[in-house]
Protein backbone atom coordinates (compact mmCIF):
# COMPACT_ATOMS: atom_id res chain seq x y z
CA UNK A 1 0.00 0.00 0.00
CA UNK A 2 1.69 3.16 -0.75
CA UNK A 3 1.01 6.69 0.90
CA UNK A 4 -0.69 9.23 -0.28
CA UNK A 5 0.22 13.05 -0.10
CA UNK A 6 -1.60 16.35 -0.44
CA UNK A 7 0.56 19.88 -1.43
CA UNK A 8 -0.35 22.41 1.61
CA UNK A 9 0.37 25.85 0.31
CA UNK A 10 0.94 27.41 3.82
CA UNK A 11 3.78 25.30 4.46
CA UNK A 12 4.76 24.78 0.83
CA UNK A 13 5.30 20.94 1.64
CA UNK A 14 3.23 17.60 1.00
CA UNK A 15 1.43 16.64 3.60
CA UNK A 16 0.55 12.57 4.29
CA UNK A 17 -3.02 11.83 3.71
CA UNK A 18 -5.11 9.34 5.45
CA UNK A 19 -7.89 6.78 4.00
CA UNK A 20 -11.05 8.76 5.01
CA UNK A 21 -12.87 5.53 5.17
CA UNK A 22 -9.99 4.11 7.85
CA UNK A 23 -10.66 5.42 11.62
CA UNK A 24 -8.63 5.46 14.22
CA UNK A 25 -8.69 2.29 16.35
CA UNK A 26 -9.27 4.60 19.57
CA UNK A 27 -12.73 5.56 17.98
CA UNK A 28 -13.15 2.33 16.95
CA UNK A 29 -13.01 0.94 20.69
CA UNK A 30 -14.35 3.39 22.66
CA UNK A 31 -17.87 3.00 20.01
CA UNK A 32 -17.78 -0.72 20.95
CA UNK A 33 -17.59 0.26 24.71
CA UNK A 34 -20.26 2.72 24.14
CA UNK A 35 -22.53 -0.09 23.05
CA UNK A 36 -21.35 -2.65 25.61
CA UNK A 37 -22.40 -0.31 28.29
CA UNK A 38 -25.45 -0.48 27.07
CA UNK A 39 -25.94 -4.24 28.76
CA UNK A 40 -25.20 -2.43 32.19
CA UNK A 41 -27.51 1.06 31.63
CA UNK A 42 -28.82 1.53 28.77
CA UNK A 43 -30.10 5.21 29.22
CA UNK A 44 -27.32 6.27 30.73
CA UNK A 45 -24.32 5.28 28.54
CA UNK A 46 -25.68 6.47 25.82
CA UNK A 47 -26.53 10.03 27.12
CA UNK A 48 -22.99 10.11 28.36
CA UNK A 49 -21.09 9.58 25.41
CA UNK A 50 -23.91 12.13 23.01
CA UNK A 51 -23.26 14.89 25.13
CA UNK A 52 -19.32 14.42 25.79
CA UNK A 53 -18.71 13.76 21.74
CA UNK A 54 -21.64 16.24 20.85
CA UNK A 55 -18.93 18.54 19.18
CA UNK A 56 -15.74 16.31 19.14
CA UNK A 57 -16.66 13.69 16.97
CA UNK A 58 -18.97 12.77 14.25
CA UNK A 59 -18.70 9.37 14.32
CA UNK A 60 -18.92 9.11 18.35
CA UNK A 61 -22.00 11.19 18.27
CA UNK A 62 -23.57 9.17 16.19
CA UNK A 63 -23.01 6.70 18.44
CA UNK A 64 -24.18 8.07 21.41
CA UNK A 65 -27.14 9.23 19.23
CA UNK A 66 -28.32 6.05 18.48
CA UNK A 67 -27.49 4.35 21.91
CA UNK A 68 -28.80 6.54 23.61
CA UNK A 69 -32.71 6.41 21.22
CA UNK A 70 -32.15 2.58 22.09
CA UNK A 71 -31.97 3.38 25.51
CA UNK A 72 -35.11 5.61 25.66
CA UNK A 73 -37.07 3.11 23.76
CA UNK A 74 -36.08 0.21 25.62
CA UNK A 75 -37.37 2.01 28.48
CA UNK A 76 -40.54 2.53 27.23
CA UNK A 77 -40.90 -0.63 26.10
CA UNK A 78 -39.80 -1.47 29.71
CA UNK A 79 -43.08 0.07 31.15
CA UNK A 80 -45.36 -0.78 28.39
CA UNK A 81 -44.38 -4.57 29.24
CA UNK A 82 -44.42 -4.10 33.30
CA UNK A 83 -48.17 -2.34 33.07
CA UNK A 84 -49.23 -5.20 30.00
CA UNK A 85 -48.49 -7.75 32.95
CA UNK A 86 -51.74 -7.31 34.46
CA UNK A 87 -53.01 -7.33 31.25
CA UNK A 88 -51.22 -11.32 31.00
CA UNK A 89 -49.86 -10.09 27.61
CA UNK A 90 -46.65 -9.05 29.49
CA UNK A 91 -45.86 -12.76 29.88
CA UNK A 92 -45.32 -13.06 26.12
CA UNK A 93 -43.59 -9.47 25.15
CA UNK A 94 -41.12 -10.07 28.14
CA UNK A 95 -39.34 -12.69 26.40
CA UNK A 96 -39.05 -10.48 23.13
CA UNK A 97 -38.28 -7.60 25.31
CA UNK A 98 -35.12 -9.68 27.06
CA UNK A 99 -33.92 -10.15 23.35
CA UNK A 100 -34.09 -7.07 22.58
CA UNK A 101 -32.05 -6.07 25.18
CA UNK A 102 -29.60 -8.60 24.50
CA UNK A 103 -29.37 -8.52 20.44
CA UNK A 104 -29.11 -4.97 19.85
CA UNK A 105 -26.29 -3.89 21.82
CA UNK A 106 -24.32 -7.33 20.00
CA UNK A 107 -25.53 -6.04 16.59
CA UNK A 108 -23.95 -2.19 17.80
CA UNK A 109 -20.66 -3.82 18.82
CA UNK A 110 -20.57 -5.82 15.81
CA UNK A 111 -21.01 -2.69 13.70
CA UNK A 112 -19.18 -0.25 15.72
CA UNK A 113 -15.99 -3.05 15.38
CA UNK A 114 -16.53 -2.37 11.31
CA UNK A 115 -16.72 1.52 11.93
CA UNK A 116 -19.71 1.80 10.84
CA UNK A 117 -23.16 3.87 12.80
CA UNK A 118 -25.67 1.07 13.54
CA UNK A 119 -29.63 1.94 13.54
CA UNK A 120 -31.33 -0.33 15.64
CA UNK A 121 -34.57 -1.76 14.28
CA UNK A 122 -37.75 -1.09 16.29
CA UNK A 123 -36.01 1.95 17.93
CA UNK A 124 -38.04 5.37 18.18
CA UNK A 125 -35.96 8.03 17.01
CA UNK A 126 -35.95 11.06 19.90
CA UNK A 127 -32.84 12.31 18.43
CA UNK A 128 -32.17 12.76 15.14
Amino acid sequence: MTQKYKYDEKTNSYIPIDDEEKKPSDEKLIAIIIWAANFLLPFVSGIIAYIYYENKNEFLRNTGKESLNYGISFLIYTVIVSISFFAFVGIILAPILTLYYIVIPILGILNASENKIYRPHFTIRFIK
